[in-house]
């Protein structure tokens, strides 16, 4: 099955000067996709190299990733940038991640009346749109996260699960995918060990038991997210890639 991982294991440095490398990384360490940041994308004015890089490594775009920061404002100029690139690029999915702070029922209804107009943008673009969690919206019996679900329109708004900040949390990652796997279209894998991330595998948290409970894996996309720059970018891949493929992924 096709796996992605998240580019942001590698610096801001070779983002701007060495994307070739990137990929070609990527490719090395055996996975198929690479899901990015927007942010990181602004300064490609033709999408099209961009894409033509990524096909050069044999790979494709698991998914762009943009901010939440746009909520408040109900920017949804940016989420039509964001998806025409991502439609340009020949990806299945946006991601967004939300802003942490605690916010009332009120900030919570302009937040999910916003992210249904961006999932709307999406799917006319032919993309689906993923809300992505982190520790915040699961803690308090994962209060935020369900009441966005409540407040958003299924069709509309998916779910990028992120288990690794579900495990952060000290919720039951088990229960908690269980509790939303309706909506769950994507899931980030990471793991986390002593309050910090480390590869797939060398933390706490339960990969068959994850496996178990979602059954047949190719209902979703899977990428690999490590939340951290490191030096030694390749071979960390290189050792989550080389686990997921003893877990049969």
């Amino acid at each position: 099955m096709k796996i992605g991982i998240q580019s942001n294991l590698w610096s801001d440095d070779v983002h701007r000067t060495d994307m070739p490398r990137l990929l070609s990384e990527i490719a090395q360490a055996g996975f198929d996709g690479i899901e990015i940041g927007y942010h990181r994308l602004e300064g490609f004015e033709q999408p099209e190299s961009f894409l033509k890089m990524v096909q050069q490594e044999d790979l494709h775009v698991s998914g762009i990733h943009t901010l939440g920061k746009f909520y408040f404002d109900e920017d949804t100029d940016y989420l039509e940038r964001a998806a025409a690139f991502a439609q340009t690029v020949q990806t299945r999915f946006v991601l967004v991640s939300g802003e942490q702070g605690e916010k009332n029922q009120d900030e919570l209804q302009v937040i999910a009346d916003v992210l249904n107009k961006s999932g709307e943008i999406c799917q006319k673009a032919g993309l689906t749109y993923c809300y992505h969690n982190h520790w915040w919206e699961i803690q308090n019996d994962q209060n935020e996260l369900r009441t966005i679900c409540q407040l958003t329109d299924p069709s509309l708004v998916s779910l990028c699960l992120d288990i690794g900040w579900v495990e952060r949390s000290g919720a039951s990652v088990v229960q908690v995918v269980g509790d939303f796997i309706d909506r769950i279209r994507y899931f980030h894998l990471k793991d986390t060990r002593d309050e910090r991330f480390v590869d797939l595998g060398e933390g706490t948290l339960d990969f068959p038991a994850w496996l178990n409970v979602i059954g047949d894996p190719s209902t979703f996309y899977l990428t690999h997210e490590r939340d951290e720059v490191l030096p030694d970018a390749l071979d960390s891949a290189t050792r989550s890639r080389t686990y997921l493929r003893s877990l049969g992924l």
